[in-house]
């Protein structure tokens, strides 16, 4: 690995745990991250050009689903900046597999960003207790102090992420890298269970049921398919201790000082709940996702048209039509991406999954993969940052390492 390279990477894990403070501080931060990705994807290419052509292309799914949805959005009547906004929150991620499956990689290497990772994702936990305890007041920017969460989400650890679900991925994913790191390095096994725990505890009082159910459902998937029970053991000890040692603790001692505790995880499929979600929830999102697939079930209504990162920042051209709120963010990729690109480009979109799937099948990393498809119900996994991060690294590396391509 290049020095340019592993800076490069290094800059990455620190910057995407904490872009949302950092552009909040600093607005010309915002894009530092895509530029460091451009220019690492920059020096593979010119590298690598050759084998960039004849190794990737079953990556051309990938770009075809792309080319759907643009072209759709325009149809729609998209402005252009907002199917460029699209586009980039799917791409810039995605280049990343190239850098990390053409990078001369080291165990060395490896463990670094590991230890990056751990570190990180400790002092996010750390971060985020002290959020919970002082009431959101300490450590928090002011005008996110003043933001006016609902009742349900009041209670909820947020981060530097500014978002407990986003904040809770980051953290599962942290976690289960730590358990990896444990078996690279033994003599620190001591402060890595500490680690652990301490992650595991944030990861519970962020709320966050969708990670929970996402990452628990890939776990007991991949011991099924390995006939290996140790993973799943080690995180059922961990978070048992995290119950008990961070969790109770910090959620009694909230309520001491005059915050009532959440109930989400109590009343997940109470009559109430299924009420909200009907009304302006997930279960809202489905429903108005299928009447627009079903007016426009070729290609869709394309990018930037439905609960996307480009909704929330442009007017939807179609909310008005289907009584949407400009508000909404859908949460779903499965429905974003079925109503943005029809058949056709949800098509090429699973045809890119497969092949991903299909190389990395054997290896841990599908793991990640099963976590993507899983979480994708509850989330839109494809616009989340840290997720994807880590995402397109991990395949990335798993191939690096295999080389399974298909010339």
């Amino acid at each position: 690995m290049t020095r340019f390279t592993k800076y490069g990477l290094i800059f990455l894990l620190i910057y995407f745990p904490i872009r949302q403070l950092l552009a909040e501080i600093y607005p010309v931060t915002r894009f530092a991250g895509d530029i460091v990705i451009l220019a690492l994807f920059a020096q593979t290419a010119i590298e690598r050009k050759r084998l960039l052509v004849t190794r990737y292309r079953f990556i051309l799914y990938f770009f075809l689903f792309l080319l759907v949805g643009s072209v759709s959005a325009l149809l729609t009547g998209v402005i252009p900046i907002a199917i460029l906004m699209q586009i980039r929150a799917f791409l810039i991620p995605a280049l990343l597999l190239f850098v990390a499956c053409e990078m001369l990689i080291t165990k060395k290497d490896i463990q670094h960003l590991l230890w990056i990772s751990f570190f990180m994702g400790c002092a996010l936990s750390i971060h985020g207790l002290i959020e919970k305890l002082s009431h959101r007041t300490l450590l928090v920017p002011e005008t996110w102090q003043s933001w006016e969460l609902a009742a349900v989400n009041s209670d909820r650890i947020y981060g530097l992420v500014a978002n407990p679900n986003v904040l809770a991925v980051y953290l599962m994913i942290v976690f289960f890298l730590t358990l990896y790191l444990k078996k690279l390095a033994a003599n620190y096994s001591v402060l890595l269970n500490i680690g652990l725990v301490l992650l595991a505890g944030t990861i519970l009082l962020t709320y966050s049921r969708g990670t929970l159910i996402a990452f628990g459902l890939a776990l007991l998937i991949l011991s099924l398919m390995k006939k290996k029970w140790n993973y799943l053991v080690q995180t059922a000890l961990f978070f048992s201790l995290a119950i008990a040692l961070v969790y109770f603790p910090i959620d009694q001692i909230t309520e001491n000082t005059g915050k009532e505790t959440s109930d989400r995880f109590v009343d997940m499929f109470s009559e109430k709940r299924i009420q909200q979600s009907a009304s302006g929830g997930r279960v809202f999102v489905v429903k108005k996702g299928v009447q627009i697939f079903i007016d426009h079930p070729v290609v869709g209504t394309g990018f930037g048209t439905y609960g996307s990162a480009a909704t929330v920042s442009f007017e939807s051209p179609i909310y008005d039509r289907y009584d949407i709120p400009s508000s909404m963010y859908a949460d779903n990729q499965y429905m974003q991406i079925l109503v943005e690109t029809g058949i056709i480009g949800t098509l090429f979109m699973l045809l890119f999954i497969y092949q991903l799937a299909k190389r990395t099948r054997h290896s841990y990393v599908f793991f990640l993969m099963l976590v993507g498809l899983i979480g994708s119900t509850f989330y839109s996994m494809l616009e989340d940052k840290t997720f994807t991060l880590y995402f397109y690294l991990a395949i990335g590396f798993a191939l690096n390492q295999r080389r399974l391509f298909h010339e």
